[in-house]
């Protein structure tokens, strides 16, 4: 099964959450235009919104360039980044009192979220998340590089190697 968020919704399902008690590693300081993306993060503790939540696992360079820590690795670097976020975040929500919230969330997922999951096979896992805590939470990254296509970067997924992380790590092809 696959699930994709959009950014929106990103911000909203943070937002109906509470927000994050996160620990940013490093100022970040990005301005795009374009994309009408602008972060600025301090580094430390700090309580984020869904927007600031955002900001930080969109970040991946200063605008003079520089790439603080992980991040001068790349998208690799951001991947851990976001993983280490989400993974936070599972810890700090992952708790009964956010049961509450489960009708708000059903509908920001209903609106932001495209899923091959249907509502029945949902919630046949719902019960799973009992029994979930941060340490069980595992997340991967397909294989792969990057590469440069027509100018700009994308990360290229290994086939095969794909093929064996699913068999290994999930038992099936």
């Amino acid at each position: 099964y696959y699930a994709e968020v959009d950014f929106e919704g990103f911000k909203e399902i943070v937002d109906i959450l509470g927000g994050i008690d996160y620990d940013v590693p490093y100022d970040m300081d990005y301005d795009d235009p374009v994309q009408n993306l602008h972060i600025h993060l301090k580094a430390g503790m700090q309580h984020l919104d869904g927007q600031a939540a955002h900001d930080y696992v969109r970040f991946r360079h200063n605008n003079n360039g520089t790439a603080p820590g992980d991040y001068a690795l790349g998208d690799p670097g951001r991947i851990n980044a976001q993983q280490a976020f989400l993974k936070e975040l599972v810890r700090q929500k992952l708790q009964p009192q956010y049961l509450l919230k489960a009708p708000e969330l059903a509908k920001a997922i209903s609106e932001h979220v495209k899923t091959n999951f249907t509502v029945a096979e949902g919630l046949k896992y719902v019960g799973m998340l009992r029994k979930m805590d941060a340490e069980s939470f595992q997340t991967f990254v397909l294989p792969g590089g990057s590469k440069m296509i027509s100018g700009a970067s994308y990360y290229i997924h290994d086939a095969e190697k794909t093929r064996q992380l699913v068999l290994e790590e999930f038992g099936y092809p």
